[in-house]
């Protein structure tokens, strides 16, 4: 049988195990060195708040997730580029869209 303080230690240890698992699936512990082409990136997302380090996770068209130091030269211009195209994208697909709905004139 173990004392109240031993299960208080359990449970901490418990919910530490937990929260590193949790960081370390959600979180990235290492970015890569070499500049990845953009034409490959089909997203990105940030890294939660409560990660140690704030990092660009690219989702790569081949389903990939590649982590990012936001402070790499080239990660802000590839984030506005897919930015840049995802804005496009949408545009083009309310305009085609509206267009298909409106009504001939006479």
């Amino acid at each position: 049988m173990t004392s109240s303080g031993e299960d208080s230690l359990i449970l901490i240890n418990i919910k530490l195990i937990d929260f590193l698992f949790n960081v370390a699936e959600n979180c990235c512990m290492e970015f890569i060195d070499v500049k990845i082409p953009v034409r490959l990136v089909k997203s990105y997302s940030w890294t939660r708040s409560d990660c140690p380090r704030r990092a660009i996770v690219f989702q790569m068209i081949s389903g990939r997730e590649i982590c990012v130091d936001p402070e790499t030269t080239w990660a802000s211009g590839h984030v506005a580029i897919v930015d840049k195209r995802t804005t496009s994208k949408t545009t083009t697909t309310t305009t085609v869209s509206t267009a298909k709905t409106q009504s001939p004139t006479v």
